[in-house]
């Protein structure tokens, strides 16, 4: 299982605290129907027979190795996607220095939104059905 950490990322426009876990990106391989796969990883068929990957350019034996893409980062308890400007291992929380940066919960304004803030939507009006119907009109509605 991954560590967890202490992040501070934005939800609805806002800086917002969660625990999130780091996990490891799985290399993406070039494949046969990939047009833009590199000629010396195609045999004279023209089928991929070697693993290269997408992201790192790591091949072969080198791909045991973790991808050096993006970080992917989930909020374990609600399975979402999160994109922290800052992660602390839970337990190096107690440093000073650490609080004290959290305290200031600067974020950047372009990093992406875990929640997006919308418009709230117009709730239909419904017709009020009478207490007692005294007509058939009044079940309808």
């Amino acid at each position: 299982m991954n560590d967890l950490y202490l992040i501070l990322h934005k939800v609805r426009g806002e800086p917002a605290f969660d625990i999130a876990q780091r996990l490891d990106r799985p290399h993406d391989l070039y494949k046969t129907e990939d047009n833009e796969a590199p000629d010396v990883i195609k045999d004279q068929n023209g089928e991929v027979v070697l693993g290269l990957c997408k992201i790192c350019g790591r091949g072969e034996i080198q791909l045991e190795e973790q991808c050096d893409g993006e970080d992917v980062w989930i909020i374990p308890t609600s399975g979402h996607r999160a994109y922290p400007c800052f992660a602390i291992e839970v337990g190096q929380i107690v440093q000073e220095d650490v609080y004290k940066m959290f305290l200031e919960g600067n974020i950047a304004p372009e990093l992406p939104d875990h929640y997006k803030a919308s418009e709230p939507r117009a709730v239909p009006a419904v017709r009020r059905i009478a207490a007692k119907p005294t007509t058939t009109d009044d079940f309808l509605i």
